[in-house]
């Protein structure tokens, strides 16, 4: 697969677009001539059952797999991506607070958005927790703030109201919402548990590798 930029006289607003994907697993192919836009301030939606696909589309973007064939171009203000798996990505052995320090440090992340995202997220009870004290809402939660610490142009997130309730799904929906705002596409895998989501998030369906609106 190519990745390259986008060429001249495509619209600034792209941050990446996605062009005749192919990708199987052995013998069996899950995205068959796959293509996808992502524009900046936009929410994308793409659902599907199980195992249909949209794991590896958000693996894809993330640079995490190859496909067989298509390309990937990235427009000139894609600065950066950030993915969001299930589980986290929190270490054990450090307390929610010491992983989030760590990486606000990495990301260069500043003090206040640091403090602003603890406190959207309600963390403030659990900074002094590790990560294997939570529960399954609490780690997600946590994670999420994680997700959020670098502004970049591209949010993934696999799935991420998995294991939320409804004021934690209102809590990430908020944020979500901030950052397309600010001119961020975001690109969401869902089962369909996501409707705390804004009704103005583009929404695809992934069936048989291929995209329909709606």
């Amino acid at each position: 697969m190519r990745r390259e930029p986008l060429a001249g006289g495509q619209p600034d607003g792209i941050v990446a677009h996605l062009e005749k994907i192919y990708f199987s697993y052995g013998s069996r192919p899950i995205l068959k001539n796959l293509d996808l836009a992502l524009m900046a301030g936009e929410t994308v939606v793409v659902s599907g059952s199980n195992g249909s696909g949209k794991t590896t589309l958000i693996k894809i973007l993330a640079g995490l797999l190859r496909p067989v064939q298509g390309s990937l171009k990235l427009g000139r203000n894609f600065f950066g991506r950030n993915l969001y798996l299930p589980g986290g990505g929190l270490y054990e052995d450090l307390s929610v607070g010491e992983n989030l320090k760590l990486f606000a440090g990495f990301h260069q992340t500043s003090r206040e958005r640091l403090e602003a995202l603890i406190s959207h997220f309600a963390l403030g009870d659990l900074v002094s927790r590790r990560p294997t004290e939570l529960s399954r809402g609490q780690a997600a939660r946590s994670a999420l703030a994680q997700h959020f610490l670098p502004e970049v142009s591209l949010y993934l997130l696999d799935e991420p109201f998995s294991g939320l309730d409804n004021e934690a799904s209102l809590l990430l929906t908020g944020y979500a919402e901030q950052c397309r705002k600010r001119g961020a596409a975001l690109l969401i895998s869902s089962t369909g548990s996501d409707g705390a989501l804004a009704t103005g998030a583009k929404r695809y369906h992934l069936l048989n590798g291929s995209l329909s609106v709606g």
